[in-house]
């Protein structure tokens, strides 16, 4: 029976390692490679690049109401935005935690994702955001930021 036991151990190690490895949902940011924007999402769509890949990230509406819907899309002039992986948006409050807020975009055609979010409410009359286009590829995971302040109505 301890034989088992121990049998059973090491492919539960072994199957875990390999998920940790395949699985990019399960890739932590400190594995990703950090890529600080000084696009403003509010004046209109950013340009990204990774590698061959050359993307545009927008978010609509533009003004950023708490609660409100947005629409959410990374868009790229040719088909590398089909190499892709995951892409997936994080909401983070800097000022405050609001806790997790991560949207996974949807691949809609060969150059675009998209998704639907919604900014949550707080208690602070303005609101810092780090906004996070987190990429993975198979070069691995890459994390596009972008800063945003918002104020509640």
């Amino acid at each position: 029976m301890h034989k088992y036991a121990w049998i059973i151990a090491v492919l539960v190690l072994f199957v875990t390692g390999f998920l940790f490895q395949k699985l990019p949902i399960l890739q932590t940011s400190s594995e990703a490679e950090v890529i600080a924007s000084e696009c403003d999402l509010r004046q209109g769509p950013c340009e990204i690049q990774l590698g061959e890949y050359g993307g545009v990230f927008s978010i609509l509406p533009n003004d950023f109401q708490v609660l409100q819907p947005l629409q959410l899309e990374l868009k790229s002039q040719t088909e590398a935005v089909s190499k892709l992986d995951q892409v997936s948006v994080e909401f983070e409050g800097i000022n405050m935690d609001m806790g997790y807020n991560r949207v996974f975009l949807e691949e809609q055609d060969s150059q675009t994702y998209h998704a639907k979010a919604m900014l949550p409410s707080c208690t602070a009359d303005t609101m810092f955001w780090l906004i996070h286009l987190i990429i993975n590829d198979s070069s691995g995971v890459t994390d596009f930021q972008f800063r945003l302040q918002t104020k509640n109505p």
